[in-house]
């Protein structure tokens, strides 16, 4: 009988090192000593001390001198950071726009917040035969439509009154005169349901349901946009999923708060 090989293609000192960094990431609220964290990862004390004290040295953890408690140290955020800056967003977004795109048989798109506009840089259609879509690289002004109302629904207050108090708005179209407690209205609803809607408004042939998406710093980069030619009554169920694309997309780019929609 051939005896199983005993080799693993895993190295103990890195795996204890990683199940130790989750279990604090898990409980970064948190600082905790060394025995309560021996006791939790059931690691032999004099091993999590060594652990740690390497960790220490890349600033992935941090000692309180005077409580001899140990937390997550700035090296980790340092780490994430550059991780997420050098990541491409569409290619982030793809998947989830293909599923959306493919459930509902409309098309999806991914816009990105560049100062004040919104610019769309990914899509995915799920019925090639009906297509209702912008085209990559189109723009619009940050308050334009259905992403308008989503992005500033979700702002923070003080952000939300400095954009409606600007002379140009767009969320029924650009520069169309409208009723801000309409609007307010469409806002309100908007952080309620998680996604907000352009009813055949700025364009009659076609509904729009967008729902913003989130970054690690909790800022607003961007939103999805569900459009094509469908019931109203599909809305809500349509939403829900545009919603939870969206929250999925958040969690991907680093948010790990609790969504206002989730």
């Amino acid at each position: 009988m051939t005896k199983k090989s005993k080799y693993q293609s895993t190295v103990p000192a890195v795996d204890q090192s990683l199940k130790l960094l989750n279990f604090m990431a898990e409980n970064s609220a948190t600082s905790m000593t060394l025995t309560e964290i021996c006791e939790r990862l059931d690691i032999h004390k004099s091993r999590v001390y060594t652990i740690l004290n390497t960790l220490i040295g890349y600033d992935f953890v941090q000692k309180n001198p005077r409580t001899k408690t140990y937390r997550l140290g700035l090296g980790i955020v340092h780490l994430a950071r550059n991780i997420l800056n050098n990541l491409d967003i569409r290619d982030i977004v793809k998947a989830p726009l293909r599923q959306l795109a493919m459930e509902t048989e409309l098309t999806a798109h991914f816009g990105q917040i560049v100062g004040s506009n919104f610019y769309i840089i990914s899509k995915e259609e799920g019925n090639a035969d009906v297509g209702y879509n912008m085209r990559i690289g189109i723009s619009h002004d940050i308050t334009h439509g259905a992403h308008g109302k989503a992005i500033v629904a979700f702002m923070p207050e003080g952000e939300r009154q400095e954009i409606l108090s600007r002379d140009y708005l767009c969320f029924y179209g650009d520069g169309q005169p409208f009723d801000m407690d309409d609007l307010l209205t469409e806002l309100e609803e908007a952080r309620i349901n998680g996604y907000a809607t352009d009813l055949r408004v700025t364009n009659p042939n076609i509904i729009a349901i967008s729902s913003p998406v989130f970054d690690g710093d909790e800022t607003i980069v961007g939103g999805i946009i569900l459009i094509g030619a469908f019931s109203r009554a599909k809305l809500k169920s349509y939403g829900a999923r545009v919603a939870n694309a969206a929250i999925g997309i958040s969690h991907d780019l680093g948010y790990r708060s609790t969504l206002p929609f989730s």
